[in-house]
């Protein structure tokens, strides 16, 4: 994965609850998505999804920071001290999602898709 989970802050708060990412190789956002869940024990986590998001078309490098903030706000990067940048990303959402023990976040690498309409 060309991408990994640094850590929740802010959990249960409001417009501050975030997801940061760590970019560890040039790779697109496109192929990510951040899931809800809960764990079912130490080691595994469960299938009920609760919120998801996937990342749009953005173009990210090594060394760049990626921060997911659950609230509302608008998308914008800017320089970091160590070279890279910070890329912000809002779910629009109004509750805060890691508000309880127990809650986790899985980041998918998602190589291939496919859509199909039913009408």
């Amino acid at each position: 994965m060309r991408i990994a989970i640094v850590g929740i802050a802010d959990r249960g708060t409001a417009n501050l609850e975030r997801v940061h990412l760590r970019v560890l190789a040039d790779t697109n956002l496109s192929y990510y998505a951040i899931l809800d869940t809960t764990y079912v024990n130490p080691n595994a986590v469960s299938n009920l999804l609760r919120h998801a998001f996937w990342f749009p078309p953005h173009q990210v490098n090594a060394g760049d920071n990626v921060v997911l903030y659950t609230g509302y706000g608008v998308q914008n990067s800017e320089a970091n001290l160590f070279g890279g940048r910070n890329h912000f990303f809002y779910w629009g959402l109004q509750n805060t999602v890691w508000n309880k023990t127990g809650d986790c976040a899985v980041l998918l690498e998602i190589a291939l898709w496919q859509t199909s309409r039913f009408e």
